[in-house]
């Protein structure tokens, strides 16, 4: 069994970064299961928060927008270069 943790800052550059500089943020988990020695299946979750450019006209404060996401993945190995001495 393995776990597996993440988070992902994307910024705005240029143009964009006026509005804000932080674009959207990704925070994960995901907990692995191998099914061979070179084949992992893995399930998580992801939480991804997207900070809008504008502003709500109700309360002045800055729209978010966040998404709750199941993740299943499968990870292999492969031996690609080979074992020295084959």
């Amino acid at each position: 069994m393995s776990l597996s943790a993440l988070d992902e800052l994307f910024v705005n550059v240029g143009e964009a970064a006026r509005l804000n500089v932080l674009d959207q943020n990704r925070l994960g988990g995901a907990v692995g299961l191998a099914l061979r020695p070179q084949v992992t299946l893995e399930v998580g979750y992801q939480l991804q928060t997207i900070l809008k450019g504008r502003l709500a006209e109700e309360t002045g404060r800055q729209l978010m927008e966040q998404n709750h996401t199941l993740t299943v993945g499968v990870v292999t190995k492969l031996d690609v270069g080979g074992a020295p001495g084959r």
